[in-house]
């Protein structure tokens, strides 16, 4: 079984060029357990360590797969965890459209039936949209972000990283494949979070919001965990990071940032009932 990626692979053609950011790959539903196994675990070991503020699973709220491809990560992540909303956001206007046929068929007709109302209830929602214009944190209600960022460019990895830095709420999850985050990079300006914020700052003029420039992502985004994980074209770096619950003016040193290690042979535990569910749906439905 393979759910819906991202870019790797052969180039895609998408708005009248080709370009490797739109190529495509899958992950491997099991490695979709891992992956949100995985999450947990580096949850817990932050909250442990009073760095989460988030009190909730991040496997609850809203999740959102950057790079949905044909959407099989939005499904499975509805089938693993407790979100309220599963949201995909891809470019390529094929993949999207395929994404919308494993939604109605996979999801809607296959699975869904065969859940407790309560996880039946999750909304999937896909859309065709540019990850640089969208606010794919969903005015921040998202929790868990996930980004098949293999074949991403560097400009697009920065964009993803500012857009979190700047509208994730603290304590939620972001994911990214092969290419860790530019953390060295600034963040202009964070963004208010509330009208009457928005209206503090507009009134405190140029000067006050000057003052947060140059402010480094590393004191938005906290590196939590790496892990080898296994993909269509072979074993891939996962890293795992956090908003944390820095505010503007904290003064504290920015958290310190473990050198990635090699990637290793992963060894694949059994299919889970999830998968059981999900490898049973898509014979079913001739995907």
């Amino acid at each position: 079984a393979g759910t819906g990626g991202g870019p790797v692979g052969a180039a895609a053609f998408v708005h009248g060029q080709y370009s490797k950011t739109f190529s495509y790959g899958e992950i491997p539903f099991e490695s979709v357990e891992r992956l949100f196994e995985s999450v947990i675990t580096a949850h817990s070991a932050a909250r442990s360590a009073a760095r989460s503020p988030l009190s909730r699973s991040p496997l609850s709220g809203e999740f959102a797969d950057l790079g949905s491809g044909t959407g099989k990560v939005v499904v499975a992540a509805a089938l693993l965890g407790d979100f309220e909303v599963c949201a995909g956001y891809e470019l390529n206007a094929d993949l999207h459209l395929e994404a919308l046929g494993v939604r109605a068929l996979g999801w809607e007709r296959e699975l869904a039936p065969r859940l407790e109302a309560r996880r039946a209830a999750t909304k999937l929602d896909l859309v065709r949209a540019d990850l640089t214009r969208v606010d794919w944190t969903r005015r921040g209600k998202v929790t868990f972000a996930y980004a098949c960022s293999t074949m991403f460019t560097p400009d697009l990895m920065a964009a993803i990283a500012r857009r979190a830095a700047r509208s994730l709420e603290p304590g939620a999850v972001l994911v990214t494949l092969t290419k860790p985050l530019p953390l060295a990079e600034p963040i202009d300006i964070i963004e208010p979070r509330s009208p009457a914020l928005a209206g503090a700052a507009e009134k405190a003029g140029a000067a006050a919001r000057g003052s947060l420039e140059g402010r480094l992502l590393s004191s938005e985004l906290e590196f939590l965990l790496e892990v080898p994980l296994q993909m269509s074209w072979g074993t891939a770096r996962v890293f795992i990071y956090q908003k944390n619950s820095r505010l503007p003016g904290d003064t504290r040193a920015p958290p310190k940032f473990p050198a990635p290690s090699p990637p290793t042979p992963v060894s694949m535990p059994p299919l889970s009932a999830a998968s059981a569910l999900f490898c049973a749906s898509r014979g079913a439905s001739g995907d």
